[in-house]
């Protein structure tokens, strides 16, 4: 079987050194964002570890831990002597969530969790009131993330997280770190306030150089917006989250049932 080596030792791509992540981390990022894309195709060798520590300037122990990460995600097989395999694409290329009721919404969050979270105030310019159905001017509590799965048995994509709180709610702001959960039943809990309906818009974009960083691609590369609006009885939307994932990493399926 053909070795997959690398090309005059050229970096498939530099680390952002993103403080809040550990390396191999995104070293494993970057190796699963090069077999989604075919670069390591089904059935060709991953680098071996020496390239991989040239390739992005790494220790053997991080090299290890990256590939180790892929492992547990299916997306390779290591064997004795030969190497690290790559296995089909079409087992990576599509994540399908089911997400058609509150409860499937909650499941997401106890089953994922906010790394590197951030906060802070903004207010509401043309382009966000676009975007949020908000008011010009509103001051609104933008709290920011990747949303990971909360181990390696849940197979959820990474996402970048931007979620815009009404005012009135912010107080959930010193609790968010700990919480165990989607972030709409915190408030729920801190304000005795149910969500009594959720609107869900999903999108494709090209991703802008911003949210393109943070999630290790290419400027441009096609991505998935997933908008999620929590109204209160009163018809309030207490908080808007967007999720934001690759596109060849996210499928949203829903099922619609005819009443009885």
């Amino acid at each position: 079987m053909p070795t997959n080596r690398l090309e005059s030792q050229r970096p498939t791509r530099s680390l952002r050194q993103d403080k809040s992540r550990p390396r191999y981390s995104e070293v494993a990022d970057l190796l699963r964002l090069a077999i989604l894309t075919g670069r390591h195709p089904a059935g060709s060798l991953l680098p071996s570890e020496s390239d991989l520590c040239r390739q992005f300037s790494i220790s053997r122990h991080t090299a290890r831990e990256a590939i180790r990460v892929l492992q547990l995600r299916g997306l390779v097989s290591r064997h004795q002597g030969r190497g690290t395999e790559v296995l089909q694409a079409q087992q990576i290329t599509k994540v399908a969530r089911v997400l058609g009721s509150l409860e499937d919404v909650e499941r997401h969050g106890r089953d994922t969790r906010l790394v590197g979270l951030e906060s802070h105030w903004v207010e509401v310019d043309r382009e966000l009131a676009s975007l949020l159905g908000a008011t010009v001017g509103e001051r609104l509590l933008k709290i920011q993330a990747y949303r990971e799965p909360r181990d390696q048995s849940s197979s959820f994509p990474r996402a970048w997280n931007e979620s815009f709180i009404r005012e009135q709610y912010a107080g959930i702001r010193d609790q968010l770190q700990p919480w165990q959960g989607a972030v709409y039943s915190l408030i729920e809990k801190l304000y005795s306030e149910r969500v009594s309906s959720v609107r869900q818009e999903v999108s494709a974009l090209n991703l802008p150089d911003t949210i393109a960083h943070r999630l290790s691609v290419k400027p441009g590369t096609a991505g998935l917006r997933v908008k999620r609006s929590y109204f209160n009885d009163t018809g309030v939307a207490m908080i808007i989250g967007i999720n934001t994932y690759i596109g060849l990493q996210f499928s949203l399926i829903m099922d619609i049932r005819s009443h009885d």
